[in-house]
């Protein structure tokens, strides 16, 4: 039985099978070889050679759309590692800039440390050839990792500490961003990470040291349990309770 190309396009001639070649009568030949663009004939080809013209057309149709298909699907690939290497690139540039405010800071707080201060008074050689008032050997110990795990009775004297340490190691002589760098040095992942997406607080300078630190005190007081404010009153010395009676 013949098969009919009335309003055949060329995936239909495309989609044909050799054995459904072999059933196309001369018209329909000349219909589909005409479809691929074939002008290697005549209306004195005979029907053998229309056959095997369309099936070598067909052939080397089907083979180009597979390469098409294939270059697509490697200029995709190509986008796609491109897109992963500019977000990788990204993420190290980000990371080196952290790392170099940080070295800043700490080199900054290790300058101060090392520089003896100015005693008034006192010429450069120092007076008899001491110095009496040297505070600059004093070091303050640094606070140690703020954890996920701390109490607010614990965070208060953290925060005593991270004073001291403020003030001993010359930390408000550093830009907002180089202080915000040395704050995170002192906390835990979990903590750090907290600290990013629990409390919205940023690394990159958009939120200041004291920003930060209120911020710990206030979700750590936030959360904090009733009973143990209770606990906390009953441990204070019963003078302070006859005070707090008497304001009331």
């Amino acid at each position: 039985m013949a098969i009919s190309m009335d309003d055949a396009t060329r995936e239909t001639v495309l989609g044909l099978t050799e054995a459904e070649v072999e059933q196309l009568d001369r018209s329909s030949l000349f219909v589909a070889l005409e479809l691929l663009k074939v002008t290697k004939h005549d209306s004195q080809s005979s029907d053998k050679r229309l056959q095997a013209l369309l099936r070598k057309a067909i052939e080397s149709e089907r083979l180009a759309d597979s390469n098409g298909a294939n270059v697509s699907m490697m200029n995709l690939l190509i986008q796609m590692v491109t897109a992963q290497k500019q977000q990788t690139d990204s993420l190290v540039q980000a990371q080196q800039i952290q790392a170099d405010t940080l070295r800043d800071a700490i080199g900054a707080i290790r300058v101060n440390e090392s520089t003896p201060p100015i005693v008034r008074g006192q010429n450069d050689s120092g007076s008899n050839g001491t110095n009496r008032n040297n505070t600059g050997n004093i070091k303050i110990p640094h606070p140690p990792k703020l954890e996920m795990s701390i109490s607010l009775e614990e965070y208060m004297d953290w925060r005593e500490r991270w004073d001291d340490y403020f003030t001993a190691s010359n930390v408000g002589t550093m830009t907002d961003r180089q202080q915000v760098a040395l704050l995170w040095n002192f906390f835990s992942l979990p903590m750090s990470n907290h600290v990013t997406h629990n409390l919205n607080m940023k690394k990159d300078g958009g939120s200041s040291l004291v920003e930060i630190l209120d911020a710990i005190r206030d979700h750590l007081r936030a959360n904090r349990s009733i009973v143990i404010d209770r606990v906390q009153f009953e441990k204070q010395p019963m003078v302070n309770h006859s005070i707090l009676l008497v304001e009331r």
